[in-house]
């Protein structure tokens, strides 16, 4: 059960106030999971499940748990503990100007989702490469990158930005890019 009353504010959105008058935000302690192993399942064998037990009882000892309705665990942020601003779910960025590809994505975009969901050093995939921004951005943000296209214009666009790459550490995987590309 809520202490305290609901209040609206524009930086962290939906806020709590708790019996001292501070507010904070509910984020949920679960994931979703399967109860099968197999890849043939019933959609009612989808569960919630505990993202990690030892983090819910620290945080339960706290006072930092609050459980929902349905015995769903929810995590206390307080507002004074928020780092920055919280990310609308409408993000509004201008398309490139001058896209070297048909699909190209705003450099901003990529380089946002990139440093939300990896670590510096972690592996990240662009299963549709297309001009290769993506991986651009992944390399100047110090994430290793897999880059998979099937169109021949892709492959020949970065190949030319490996290339011309200030650090020649492709040089192998180019050689090795052009010998698949021309059988």
């Amino acid at each position: 059960m809520l202490l305290g009353r609901v209040a609206e504010s524009k930086e962290c959105g939906l806020l709590i106030l708790d019996s001292k008058g501070k507010d904070f935000l509910l984020e949920t302690f679960t994931i979703f999971g399967m109860l099968s192993k197999s890849h043939n399942y019933d959609v009612r064998e989808i569960v919630r499940i505990i993202k990690d037990l030892k983090e819910l009882d620290r945080l339960q000892e706290l006072g930092l748990i609050e459980w929902s309705r349905n015995n769903n665990p929810r995590k206390k942020v307080y507002r004074d503990k928020c780092k920055g601003k919280k990310i609308q779910d409408i993000w509004e960025f201008k398309d490139s100007q001058n896209p070297a590809y048909p699909t190209e994505k705003n450099r901003a975009m990529l380089r946002r989702i990139i440093a939300m969901s990896s670590n510096e050093d972690s592996r990240v995939m662009d299963c549709f490469c297309g001009g290769g921004g993506f991986l651009q951005e992944a390399l100047n943000l110090g994430r290793k990158f897999i880059g998979i296209d099937e169109g021949i214009e892709a492959i020949k666009l970065n190949q030319k930005w490996l290339k011309e790459s200030e650090n020649h550490l492709f040089s192998r995987d180019i050689a090795l890019i052009e010998k698949l590309t021309c059988q």
